[in-house]
């Protein structure tokens, strides 16, 4: 997780959320904690998903997946542009 989270980051601070230069060395700090707990996050809805759909609806675990690769990203996603890297 750490690993995937590190390049990530570095992915989304140097091309998706384009920093500009000058920010770069000011305040890639706190962009990284709230970037972290947006992961965290994603990893906390992931998990609730499968919990949710598997063990508590009794579904299988397909439809979990389907939640996890549409709803979940999409939140992510959000999250990081209009927070994270705010």
């Amino acid at each position: 997780f750490l690993v995937a989270l590190v390049t990530s980051f570095i992915g989304h601070f140097t091309w998706t959320f384009r920093m500009q230069h000058h920010e770069l060395e000011t305040c890639w700090r706190p962009v990284l904690l709230k970037f972290t707990v947006v992961s965290c996050f994603g990893l906390g809805l992931n998990t609730l998903a499968v919990y949710l759909v598997v063990n508590l609806l009794g579904f299988p675990y397909m439809y979990a997946v389907l939640l996890m690769v549409t709803v979940v990203p999409a939140s992510i996603f959000l999250l990081q542009k209009f927070w994270a890297f705010t």
